[in-house]
């Protein structure tokens, strides 16, 4: 499943790296299925009609959002909102493009599948 978004840099980062007041950065995630998959189903996408994402559904574009199964999983759901946005805003900086494609296994790293590892710990022990 893809997943696609956009947003706007900063403008500090629009004039530095683009010389606009304000540029959109339009972006998708392939392999967003991951997310759910890493997070063993506790943060995942999820259609809602303001999200600020958009999923192809049966040939038609639908809003969707992250959305976390538990409160225990709150935080990671927020993380990962927060990586999608830096990471999207990195490559669009680095590449100097207004369109951004990347793999959801770039939200992931150690730390990130660490704080699950324990947070799924903690939910098992209760």
């Amino acid at each position: 499943m893809d997943v696609f978004g956009e947003m706007y840099l900063s403008y500090p980062d629009s004039q530095r790296y683009f010389g606009e007041f304000q540029t959109k950065v339009k972006f998708k995630i392939t392999n967003a299925d991951l997310i759910a998959k890493e997070t063993m189903g506790m943060v995942y996408f999820t259609e809602e009609r303001y999200g600020p994402y958009y999923v192809e559904n049966n040939d038609e574009i639908v809003p969707c959002r992250l959305e976390d199964a538990t409160t225990e999983f709150y935080d990671i759901r927020k993380e990962i909102d927060k990586r999608i946005k830096d990471i999207a805003v990195r490559i669009a900086i680095k590449n100097k493009t207004t369109e951004v494609v990347f793999d959801a296994s770039e939200i992931f790293d150690e730390k990130l599948e660490n704080e699950i590892e324990e947070i799924m710990a903690e939910v098992a022990m209760s």
